[in-house]
């Protein structure tokens, strides 16, 4: 089959699962996607494992405004092809925080241009590419906190309303990564913490990282 019928058949086997009443829930709580079936992930993923790897039907389904096919992508593209000039591609369907979370640990985490798409996703104006941007760091092996520290203290200095929890997380993340390389490194993420500006963000970031801190 060609990437289009592989397309058809696993869209298929995806609308056999549709639930309704999951989709009308993520439509309560905000989540909107242009078309969604309400799958739950591990469905997903495990009705996409059999078309992986295959990295031209990946980017075929990634293209499609359908919330399965977007997700069933990340589990089909081989890790290993992902190149920089890739990345802006890959970040284009970051709209919710289930994308974000779902790019970076599914896929782009697991590249080799994981500190690259850290470094210029975390730049990005869109809150949630920062937000990817975290996660993806956590992933990163042999990551210094001082090298990031300036770019992750400006992505925490806006973050829209209603992403302070998410974004806390994603921030605990990749510092609990970067302190438990070393007690150096531990010592310095705990310094970085402190010098964040005092609220509710900084509180969030204490009291996750804190505790993943203290166990190195």
């Amino acid at each position: 089959m060609n990437a289009t019928s592989k397309m058809v058949a696993l869209l298929g086997e995806l609308r056999r699962e549709m639930n309704g009443a999951v989709v009308d829930s993520m439509r309560e709580k905000g989540i909107e996607y242009a078309l969604s079936y309400g799958v739950s992930i591990p469905t997903i993923r495990a009705l996409a494992r059999q078309y992986a790897p295959d990295d031209e039907l990946a980017r075929l389904l990634y293209q499609q405004q359908v919330r399965e096919l977007q997700l069933a992508a990340l589990s089909i593209a081989s890790p290993e092809s992902v190149t920089e000039e890739e990345l802006p591609f890959w970040a284009k369907a970051v709209t919710t925080v289930e994308m974000a979370e779902n790019v970076a640990t599914v896929l782009i985490g697991r590249t080799a241009v994981a500190k690259v798409a850290l470094r210029k996703w975390l730049a990005d104006d869109n809150a949630l590419l920062r937000y990817a941007a975290m996660l993806v760091g956590g992933r990163c092996n042999e990551l210094d906190i001082n090298d990031i520290a300036e770019s992750l203290t400006k992505a925490l200095s806006d973050v829209p309303v209603g992403l302070e929890v998410v974004t806390a997380h994603g921030a605990a993340v990749l510092i609990g990564a970067c302190g438990a390389r070393s007690e150096e490194q531990r010592l310095a993420a705990r310094a970085f913490i402190d010098t964040l500006p005092e609220g509710s963000l900084r509180e969030r970031i204490e009291d996750e990282a804190g505790w993943q801190l203290e166990q190195y």
